[in-house]
């Protein structure tokens, strides 16, 4: 009996196994990114499509300066700057009103999408204390489980980036995750905290 490969996540090397859903790998550098649909999503680049080499199977797209990674996290890139998850390269946190999850916010530049709130203690990128994170609200702090713990969901915050009252947990740590594939096995990933937690029946 064959035995199936095991996925793998962002920007994990993909020369051996296939990427997670959602994730393609690069024909050069072997390494999963998110697979890209328009030009805006390769900030000097294009979306390229490649043939897989496999009949019966359809191209894929990705950001074509991809195959020249020069990131695989937030921390080796530059302030104000971020590792695109379509490219694997540094790009410029241009300034949007729709952020999504995960997404950077701050007073005056991002504004979180309806239904998120930029939390001011979950830091996007650990070298800039100013730069914080989109996560979903919270309602109580039962929302804010972390393990063996629980964060405190603050009832009467701010959402820094549009200076109206939000609910967000207080987590005073910097963006661990927003997919359950960033997270060791076993665990998945709180979006109302972007932390790894491990599920409520684990057993060690």
């Amino acid at each position: 009996m064959a035995i199936e490969a095991s996925s793998v996540g962002l920007f994990e090397d993909c020369l051996f196994d296939p990427c997670s859903d959602g994730l393609v790998c690069t024909r050069r550098s072997k390494i999963c990114v998110k697979a890209c649909t328009k030009e805006t999503e390769c900030p000097g680049s294009t979306c390229g499509f490649f043939s897989t080499g496999v009949y019966g199977m359809s191209d894929i797209r990705y950001c074509v300066v991809a195959d020249e990674p020069n990131c695989s996290d937030n921390s080796t890139c530059a302030l104000n700057h971020a590792c695109s998850k379509f490219s694997a390269n540094c790009n410029f946190l241009g300034f949007t009103d729709q952020a999504q999850i995960g997404d950077n916010c701050a007073s005056g530049t991002n504004k979180c999408a309806a239904g998120l709130v930029c939390n001011p203690t979950v830091l996007f990128n650990v070298k800039d204390s100013l730069t914080f994170t989109c996560t979903q609200q919270c309602s109580s702090s039962d929302d804010c489980v972390n393990g063996g713990g629980q964060f405190y969901c603050n009832t009467c915050g701010t959402d820094v980036s549009k200076l109206t009252p939000a609910k967000y947990c207080e987590v005073h740590f910097s963006k661990r995750c927003v997919t359950n594939y960033e997270c060791p096995a076993n665990s998945f990933c709180n979006l109302k905290t972007l932390q790894c937690i491990q599920p409520p029946n684990f057993c060690f």
